[in-house]
């Protein structure tokens, strides 16, 4: 596949997990509502990484993918370090500890995703 096709299929693949997300909302699932925010946001960082450098990072961390934007594209990049966390632990906790989301959780990582992605889009 070529550079520019990769960075559009993770464009692409972005829009359907927020997507998939905002269905999972909609029937109560707020697992995999959740789950699909933070993956929606972590493909979009991707695509603009790639798009910059040519290159994929293997990295998993909105903070550290938001931190290697910024230093590729040679801006200040700045986020609520707070709602990153959010977003970050509500992927951990539903993919590795177990642990359930509730409404309240899922409302505000959708909402966190949609406002990391539309910044991103910005930069």
């Amino acid at each position: 596949m070529l550079h520019k096709e990769v960075v559009d299929l993770l464009i692409k693949r972005s829009k359907n997990f927020l997507e998939i997300a905002e269905q999972r909302f909609k029937v109560e699932d707020w697992d995999l509502a959740c789950f699909n925010a933070e993956q929606a946001t972590q493909l979009y960082l991707k695509s603009k990484i790639l798009r910059e450098t040519g290159e994929t990072p293997r990295i998993h961390s909105i903070r550290k993918l938001l931190a290697l934007l910024g230093k590729t594209l040679k801006k200040n990049v700045e986020f609520d370090r707070t709602r990153l966390i959010i977003l970050e632990n509500a992927y951990l906790n539903t993919r590795y500890f177990g642990e359930e989301s509730d409404r309240e959780e899922a409302e505000d990582v959708i909402k966190i995703a949609k406002e990391v992605i539309k910044y991103v889009g910005t930069l």
